[in-house]
């Protein structure tokens, strides 16, 4: 059945059968055939080009653009019209939707009176999250849960005869880098005052949060320990590009953080 076009002279027309397919990674594609005068062609080569934005405003249900990806495809009809077939992609989300959890557990010995230690676990996330093109894979870009960088099963080891029990556990300030001078300093000296080797590297660029747990025990004072935790080291596996947007294959380490104190 012939379709009548009736809009603005050399206007850019969406056809009807707009197609969307979403990915497990929250990429999403979007497949469109535009159509236009074929005397008003060269006015939409210009326009609709490789990382350009999707015509005529419709991003539905991306969560911040549909960008074209690959070159469309043109197709002069021989009727006066010119066809283009345009792909585009965008994304659903900025976090992955798909994340995977290793557990990995620590110890480490308490400074100053070392009477004894305190051994915690943590999560090492891992997953598929779709980047755009101005963001490169961190922490930060992977916008992670608190509940997943919460230290967790955590228990003190006492070289006394108290029985202690977890009883809670906070952050304390904002994350900071393990080659931050300051805290590097800090490390050394205490490394250098008690004798004891920390696993922190200072020449890393990995971040650390500082978290404070607290231990009750029916029979003595309860013990409030200061520990220092390595927050998740991201490392690329794959990763396939679709124009302004990457889906990113990923997985992460968390090392030992070092430097357990009383408060």
């Amino acid at each position: 059945m012939a379709i009548i076009y009736e809009q603005t002279p050399g206007a850019l027309i969406a056809t009807p059968g707009r197609t969307v397919n979403s990915f497990e990674s929250g990429i999403i594609r979007v497949d469109r055939t535009y159509v236009c005068a074929t005397s008003s062609a060269a006015n939409y080569r210009d326009v609709l080009v490789l990382g350009g934005v999707a015509p005529d405003n419709d991003a539905y249900p991306t969560l911040d653009g549909l960008y074209i990806h690959p070159t469309p495809n043109e197709v002069e009809r021989g009727d006066g019209f010119t066809e283009f077939r345009v792909s585009s992609y965008g994304r659903l989300t900025t976090s992955s939707p798909d994340i995977l959890i290793n557990v990995r557990n620590h110890n480490q010995e308490l400074f100053i009176n070392n009477t004894g230690s305190i051994k915690y676990s943590v999560y090492e996330p891992s997953g598929t999250i779709t980047l755009r093109y101005d963001q490169v894979l961190n922490f930060e870009s992977l916008n992670l849960p608190n509940d997943i960088l919460m230290p967790f099963n955590l228990r003190l080891f006492e070289t006394t005869s108290a029985d202690y029990t977890f009883s809670s556990i906070v952050e304390l300030g904002k994350p900071f880098s393990a080659n931050n001078l300051f805290y590097a300093e800090l490390q050394r000296a205490s490394d250098q005052l008690y004798s004891i080797r920390s696993s922190i590297d200072s020449t890393r660029n990995s971040l650390i949060q500082t978290y404070t747990a607290t231990f009750t025990s029916p029979t003595a004072p309860d013990r409030v320990v200061s520990f220092w935790v390595y927050l998740p080291e991201v490392t690329i596996t794959s990763q396939n590009v679709f124009g302004a947007f990457s889906e990113v294959k990923f997985n992460s380490i968390r090392d030992n953080g070092g430097y357990a104190r009383e408060s």
